[in-house]
């Protein structure tokens, strides 16, 4: 998951959360990048929030 603040702020952060089993639901995947979300947010003014699934 990747996050980048506001053109202001300047700046963003890149984070990976393994999943338990394997999974292309949203429901499924989406408190895996809460979860990211809140340990890492620093309260800036997030711009773009993006996810990447890599099937191993």
């Amino acid at each position: 998951m990747s996050i980048g603040y506001s053109k202001k702020t300047g700046g963003g952060l890149s984070r990976q959360k393994k999943v338990g089993r394997a999974s292309n639901l949203s429901q499924d995947i989406f408190p895996y990048c809460l979860t990211i979300l809140h340990t890492f947010d620093s309260g800036m003014p997030i711009r773009s929030i993006g996810n990447f699934l890599i099937k191993h």
